[in-house]
């Protein structure tokens, strides 16, 4: 069993952008409830998405295009495994 402590190690987000050449990073940020592994929390950013343009990929999405990078981040995710959707 990983406890949260260190979920860190077991985590890889960075790896989710190899199946369409995102370049996605990480920056900590301690939580802000006192429970163990609350110092392992943090943020995670799609920098960028190469030949992704949001605008166009989804011109009904009105919000911010760091969503729509990682909302296409994880549907390649999804489209290059055997998942049935």
């Amino acid at each position: 069993m990983v406890n949260k402590a260190d979920l860190r190690r077991h985590v890889r987000i960075e790896a989710f952008g190899r199946a369409n050449g995102a370049m996605i990073s990480r920056r900590a940020s301690p939580g802000n409830y006192p429970f163990e592994g609350s110092d392992t929390f943090g943020f995670v950013y799609v920098e960028n998405v190469p030949g992704f343009d949001p605008g166009t990929a989804y011109p009904h999405v009105a919000g911010s295009p760091a969503g729509a990078m990682l909302f296409r981040v994880m549907q390649d995710n999804v489209g290059a495994r055997p998942i049935s959707v």
